[in-house]
């Protein structure tokens, strides 16, 4: 088996990994020489993103690490769940191909499954797999290229490119959100209902909910800015780890203020799912100051109307636990349990 014990079954796809590799100067519009191409494929086995890279510069021990570093996020960033490493040279790589093990062992880091192969004087194989069945010495001819099937890259192509601008969409509104919702609680003020009305319709993105609710906490820059860019992080894990065992104090105004707009947004929420996060974002707030009955109620209420709001869970069950923040404890004050 070697180097074919990882094989991903490429007869999950609608085109054969042969076939890919025969495709690949229609996937790129160029013939590829002493070069790897790296391509990113959709749930179809489409390529939805195909790579150029020098072999020279990935097998250079100064430029290598780091190209194989920024091929690997920028297939990682295609949503992809395989990536299949083609190398085009002269050079011998029977047994082993320098450039696609560089670029391996990152890829293999961000992307769930990796295929990789070699195209020598036209024959196709795996480096390092003697399998006569499956790798003969001499390689396998590659196939024609089935009909249309340069169309359905390009069909491909351009569905992932306008997804990935509809995502790019959806980031630059969840961060005008997060700005509109930062000016709210800096002034303890919603101008309107139009503006009441777009900040609970933001909750909907729970990047932005969770943004909020660290701002709440008092969490840094950092992790606020992590939560919005939908990335776990250690200062998340900080500033969450701090608002439960810590020591600091909710801030009188800043929690005045932030209440003042939870239930102007609450008011102006419309359908279950915003009510139970508007509802939960008071909950938020109501444990953070230490009031636990209060913290209990709101999030029954979020609760009620949606009993599958994961963070109204949480901290319903902590406030019957009579589970507060971290100050209470440090204050020397017992937190208020909600009522059984």
């Amino acid at each position: 088996m070697g180097a074919c014990r990882k094989r991903w079954r490429m007869e999950l796809m609608r085109v054969t990994l042969p076939q890919l590799i025969a495709s690949v100067p229609h996937v790129i519009d160029s013939e590829p020489r002493e070069a790897v191409v790296a391509m990113g494929l959709n749930s179809a086995g489409l390529p939805t993103v195909a790579l150029l890279i020098d072999r020279t510069v990935l097998i250079d021990e100064s430029s290598g690490p780091g190209t194989a570093a920024a091929i690997a996020e920028e297939l990682a960033a295609c949503g992809g769940d395989v990536a299949v490493l083609v190398s085009y040279t002269s050079e011998h790589i029977r047994d082993r191909c320098a450039a696609l093990e560089r670029l391996r062992l990152e890829v293999e880091f961000t992307v769930p499954a990796v295929e990789l192969a070699a195209v020598v004087d036209g024959r196709w194989f795996r480096p390092g797999c003697h399998n006569p069945e499956c790798c003969p010495e001499e390689g396998k001819e590659l196939p024609a290229v089935p009909e249309g099937l340069p169309r359905l890259f390009a069909a491909a192509r351009e569905q992932w490119r306008r997804a990935d601008n509809a995502l790019h969409e959806r980031v630059r509104a969840r961060f005008e959100a997060a700005e509109e919702w930062d000016e709210a609680l800096r002034h303890g003020a919603v101008t309107d209902a139009a503006t009441a009305r777009r900040l609970a319709a933001a909750l909907d993105d729970l990047c932005l909910r969770d943004w909020v609710v660290l701002t709440i906490l008092g969490a840094d820059d950092c992790a606020a800015e992590d939560a919005l860019e939908g990335v776990g992080s250690e200062a998340i894990a900080h500033a969450l780890d701090a608002a439960m065992y810590g020591d600091a104090v909710p801030e009188p105004l800043s929690v005045e203020r932030s209440r003042a707009v939870i239930e102007r947004v609450a008011r102006a929420a419309r359908g279950r799912r915003r009510q139970a996060a508007v509802h939960t974002l008071a909950a938020v707030l109501d444990w953070w100051e230490g009031n636990l009955s209060d913290a209990f109620e709101r999030s029954q209420r979020a609760l009620e109307h949606d009993r599958d709001y994961r963070l109204a869970e949480l901290v319903n069950v902590a406030a019957a636990r009579g589970i507060g923040p971290g100050w209470l404890g440090t204050a020397g004050q017992r937190a208020n349990r909600a009522p059984n």
